[in-house]
């Protein structure tokens, strides 16, 4: 007699599966839909190509003023010179039991294979915004402590804070796009826009909700993965961001690899392997950790060095009660 196996099932084809959940994930991504991430060719080809370590190449700005041109000499070149950043390679995955998959909550008239679907991308998108996090708290562990770091510990989250916080940028404060923090500070900022709202005629909603924006052009992803330091008060770490200041890939893996039922026979249990291998890491640093680090590596200071010129790290983090 046949086995009943996890495929036979719920009718997991991995060559159809993998791009439906590869959709998902980017449907459910707040950090794709907020323009934090960024994949610029040559990453997906890096990606793609194999390796530990993908490089994230970039030119430092042209410096120095114009001279005057005259018949009686030359101009002096300037050098153009450039580096690259290193980034690791992340191989993640994750295996569900077929109990696991069963027990996913389904939308009214939503299939199984579509709620499986729906769930791993949704999955996918938060580990993410996990790996994200840990990289944060490892690169404002040193290098960012001091120059990437405003220290608004004396209240809660408000505008003002928001703006002094963007300031560290310079004249690149206007960039500044995006904030990911945790929903008590999100919190903070609706009962702020609630006071300013209170006087524009016709608006009411102040609620921030994933992709909401504040200010009018800063778009607000909430995350209770975002760090908060014990004490009295407790101080909560945000993070402000530039559009594309994430370098971020997925490589192209056989379906196969990407999503796999097998049986567990001994168990009798069926079982659904998710694997990936990702880059996600702040465009002007470098890794120097090891290699395929696990998220504890990643949010050790001695991990992370600065390489661009502070203004052009388009990232800040924001502490408040």
């Amino acid at each position: 007699m046949a086995s009943t196996t996890l495929t036979t099932v719920a009718g997991i084809i991995p060559s159809i599966w993998a791009p439906d959940i590869e959709r998902a994930r980017e449907k459910a991504s707040a950090l794709v839909r907020s323009g934090i991430l960024a994949t610029p060719a040559s990453v997906q080809q890096q990606l793609d190509a194999g390796g530990q370590v993908i490089n994230l190449p970039y030119t430092n700005p042209l410096t120095g003023s114009s001279e005057v041109i005259t018949t009686a000499g030359s101009m002096t070149p300037a050098a153009q010179t450039g580096d690259a950043c290193i980034a690791p390679r992340l191989f993640r995955g994750k295996t569900f039991s077929w109990d696991d998959i069963v027990d996913w909550v389904r939308q009214p008239g939503e299939s199984l294979p579509d709620a499986a679907v729906r769930t791993i991308g949704q999955w996918w998108a938060e580990d993410e915004q996990e790996i994200l996090i840990a990289a944060l708290t490892g690169f404002f562990a040193t290098a960012g402590a001091t120059t990437h770091t405003y220290d608004g510990t004396a209240a809660t989250a408000t505008a003002s804070a928001i703006i002094n916080a963007a300031q560290k940028l310079g004249d690149m404060r206007n960039r500044v796009t995006a904030l990911v923090c945790h929903s008590k500070v999100a919190k903070d900022l609706e009962v702020v826009d609630a006071a300013v709202t209170a006087l524009r005629p016709g608006e009411t909603d102040t609620q921030l909700g994933d992709g909401d924006l504040f200010m009018n052009r800063i778009r607000v992803v909430q995350d209770d993965l975002c760090p908060i330091t014990t004490g009295t008060p407790d101080t909560y770490h945000s993070y402000l961001f530039t559009a594309g200041s994430v370098a971020y890939g997925r490589a192209t893996i056989p379906a196969e690899q990407a999503v796999e039922p097998f049986r567990a026979e001994l168990a009798s249990q069926s079982l659904l392997a998710v694997r990936g291998n990702i880059v996600i890491q702040l465009n002007g640093v470098n890794y120097a950790g090891a290699a395929n680090p696990t998220n504890t590596t990643l949010e050790t200071g001695a991990s992370w060095a600065k390489k661009w010129p502070d203004k052009m790290i388009g990232v800040i983090q924001l502490n408040t009660q």
